[in-house]
């Protein structure tokens, strides 16, 4: 259950059009950030986040896994995206899991508090999200659809009666799959 004044969107038009009154948003989508590639991510270097810190947003990992840039047309992804840990760059995602005992869980952080944020999240086995204000108090807790039909999928949220300082992703845990994030948009 969520207070008023905290609407939960799985559409990003929906949410866009709910937000765009309180100003310009600013959409992170990691296509200029280097991405991994071959069959692992040994060797690769970890993903730099300094340049989304300082457009107001910084990505980790509760647990200290790395997060890697995941390259586009891997899995169901179409374009690169945040992932975390070890990711099985195979070309058959039959052929390769991932490491069972990592998590992917993803928390974002924003340097000025914000009114809405939303984002995609990719190959997910409904994570549970929590989004907190300044004080670390949660103001909305949500999973994904359950109708969603697809393995890239949207949520957002837009608050009126409060500011939102970091979103919690929980992922479902050890389930040998991993989770990519993209798309994050979020309004002033």
């Amino acid at each position: 259950s969520n207070p008023s004044g905290v609407t939960i969107y799985t559409s990003s038009d929906s949410f866009n059009s709910a937000a765009a009154s309180l100003g310009t948003a600013t959409v992170v989508n990691f296509e200029s950030a280097t991405a991994c590639t071959g069959d692992t991510i040994q060797g690769c270097t970890a993903f730099d986040g300094s340049f989304y810190s300082s457009n107001g947003i910084t990505f980790s990992n509760p647990n200290g896994y790395p997060l890697y840039i995941a390259p586009a047309g891997l899995f169901w992804n179409l374009s690169k995206s945040l992932s975390i840990g070890q990711f099985p760059y195979n070309p058959n995602p039959l052929s390769q899991a991932a490491p069972e005992y990592e998590d992917d869980d993803l928390v974002m952080t924003f340097s000025t508090p914000v009114r809405a944020v939303g984002f995609d999240v990719i190959d997910s086995t409904s994570p549970t999200i929590e989004f907190k204000d300044s004080n670390g108090n949660i103001i909305a807790t949500t999973g994904l659809s359950s109708e969603y039909t697809s393995y890239r999928t949207f949520i957002g949220i837009v608050s009126t009666n409060s500011t939102i300082k970091e979103v919690n992703i929980i992922d479902a845990g050890n389930d040998g799959d991993d989770v990519n994030y993209d798309d994050v948009t979020f309004y002033p």
